[in-house]
């Protein structure tokens, strides 16, 4: 959707867009709702129009794009609201049951296992939050703020998980950028993640809590 609006001056009209793409109209809605709801586009009428914030995301590279959903995530309620009670949890994570029972409260209108899973899989992205689904435990991974113009990154306690205490995760590898003309991956399922998690697990020891990237 960003890049249809780079190419198209910064603005589209929605139901032409969707007519362009052979997607249905309300799919395509969905996607430019959360784009506003990022503060990536917005939307008079039938139109949708690239905000600043959107052109910066296109031309960052794949760690850039993380970055900055990363600190636009904190300024969402129910991710925030997540971040504050992982936060406040003696063990620095949030157990699956807890999160769904959260979610029945805060979106009783809403599928919970859907929004955990939408929940999960964009702030995995972001590394915001990351989850083991063989633990079943939602945590802290990386939070940033503004140092200035600049992003800088606020170091998270390890969770202490139900298990007994986490090993140390390993040091993040470095990100190639993005070629434009690809798109963003999926995210993967949590049977991908779990099943991912079993194959990496290491014969003589309890899994690490950061799971291998999919």
């Amino acid at each position: 959707l960003l890049e249809a609006l780079d190419d198209r001056g910064g603005k589209l009209d929605i139901f032409d867009f969707a007519a362009e793409t052979r997607r249905e109209y309300q799919a395509v809605v969905l996607v430019v709702k959360a784009a506003e709801i990022l503060g990536l586009v917005v939307t008079p009428s039938d139109q949708a129009e690239l905000t600043e914030v959107g052109r910066r995301l296109l031309k960052s590279d794949v760690n850039g794009r993380k970055v900055l959903l990363n600190l636009r995530f904190q300024e969402l309620r129910l991710f925030s609201e997540f971040a504050e009670c992982i936060g406040a949890s003696p063990e620095r994570a949030l157990r699956r049951e807890e999160a769904l029972e959260r979610l029945a409260r805060m979106l009783p209108g809403e599928h919970p296992v859907q929004q955990f899973n939408t929940l999960v899989a964009w702030a995995r992205y972001a590394e915001l939050f990351g989850y083991s689904p063989r633990r079943g435990l939602l945590y802290l991974d990386r939070t940033y703020v503004l140092d200035g113009a600049e992003p800088r990154e606020v170091k998270q306690p390890k969770p202490e998980g139900r298990r007994g205490p986490a090993r140390s995760a390993p040091e993040p590898r470095e990100t190639a950028p993005v070629p434009g003309a690809v798109p963003e991956p999926p995210a993967p399922s949590e049977d991908l993640l779990r099943a991912a998690e079993d194959a990496a697990e290491p014969a003589h020891g309890p899994d690490p809590v950061r799971g291998p990237e999919a």
